[in-house]
């Protein structure tokens, strides 16, 4: 295999058809988190303070999760990190299945900030490894 069918296959297996909760259809791509970072699109403070609200949000006594304090500079700079996700991740976007094709899409901003909120949180979490897409139920879209 070469290096271009190993690409072709490699994109094969990491684009997913799915139906999001809104009825639109999406072409979804899962990003490398790490390409992400390495990007400079998400600022290092934010993903220390990411980390450090995970481990507090699951205390080790099980005494439940700890609600975080409110940090208005923080949230803002924290659903800038979802955008960035979300704008990786949604590849295609189309009302049916059928008109969806096979090219890649990289919208702008603006386009994921118009998504329904069930559409976006979806999205996020493929996006985020929130949520497992299972390959089985939907056929990957074609490599672009």
């Amino acid at each position: 295999m070469d290096a271009e069918e190993a690409l072709a296959l490699l994109r094969l297996r990491n684009r997913y058809v799915r139906e999001l909760p809104s009825g639109l259809w999406a072409r979804i791509a899962l990003p490398q988190v790490g390409e992400v970072l390495a990007s400079g699109e998400v600022p290092m403070p934010i993903l220390r303070e990411m980390t450090r609200q995970a481990a507090e949000a699951a205390p080790p006594n099980g005494d439940g999760p700890k609600v975080p304090e409110t940090n208005v500079a923080l949230m803002a700079e924290m659903q800038q990190y979802r955008r960035i996700i979300v704008r990786r991740t949604l590849r295609g976007l189309a009302t049916s299945q059928a008109e969806l094709g096979d090219e890649d899409v990289v919208y702008p901003l603006e386009v994921i900030d118009e998504l329904d909120q069930r559409d976006y949180d979806q999205i996020f979490a493929w996006g985020d490894r929130n949520e497992s897409i299972d390959p089985l139920p939907a056929t990957p879209a074609s490599p672009s």
